[in-house]
Order: C-alpha cells, then structure tokens, then sequence
C-alpha cells in the first residue's frame, strides 16, 4: 500500500512550560502541476487559440486607434481580462488565468518585437545581423 502524504507539515516545539505543544506552522500541500509544466500548458493553449480568437476579434480591434498594433492591444486586453478574472463563467477555471498570463506576456513580446523594428529601422530577418562571425 502507498505512503499516504500529510496534508499539514507538524512541528513540535518545545514550550517552556509544564507541557510540550504542537505549534501548526508551514503550507498546506495543493495537488497541482508543476510550475514549469503549467506555464508551458498554459501556453500552447493561448497559442492554439490565439489565431481564432484574433479572427473572431478583427471588427473589434479593427476600431482601436492603434494602427498596426491593433490586433496585439485587443488581444492584450483580452488577456489581461482572462488573467484579472473579469471573464464571466471562465474565472473559475485555474488553467485558464494562467493562459491569460501567457497571453499577455506573449502580447507584450510583440509590442516589444514591433517597436524594436521601428526604432532599428530594419527588420530583424537574419539572425546573424549585427554579429560578426567569422567561419574558419
């Protein structure tokens, strides 16, 4: 038969006086995956998802004044309500926060893509642009 875990981490400590107590301190242990393993969950859903739910945004982002940065900001938003839980009927779901995270750090990884093009003034096709290899 398998080791059953304790929920609660116990700890005697000795008290000075007449008996010892049981001081409860430390975490509770949640069944969860692991930090890494969500977060690589999380977003492979926001990426499976994100060309659908962008097509089915495009008359909504089509009005925000931001140009071609339109798409990234609405589905920011989106995610920013996914993570902040202001979605109805989705904010119960745990995994679904944490696609809301990865959304809006994957959001802010192109507004930060599209505004190092800008200001390099070239677009970043080679990776090799701005390093100097030398094969011999």
């Amino acid at each position: 038969m398998a080791k059953r875990r304790k929920k609660y981490n116990f700890k005697r400590r000795k008290t000075y006086g007449r008996r010892y107590a049981i001081k409860t301190y430390g975490k509770r242990r949640k069944k969860s995956l692991s930090g890494v393993t969500t977060i690589a969950l999380a977003s492979a859903i926001y990426g499976g998802l994100r060309q659908r739910v962008s097509s089915a945004l495009k008359p909504y982002t089509s009005r925000i004044p931001a140009g071609e940065l339109a798409d990234e900001v609405g589905m920011g938003l989106l995610s920013w309500a996914l993570y902040k839980g202001k979605v109805p009927l989705l904010n119960k779901v745990p995994i679904l926060r944490r696609v809301g995270y990865s959304g809006l750090v994957i959001e802010s990884a192109r507004v930060g893509e599209y505004f190092a093009d800008r200001f390099t003034g070239t677009a970043n096709n080679n990776p090799n642009i701005g390093l100097n290899v030398t094969v011999m």
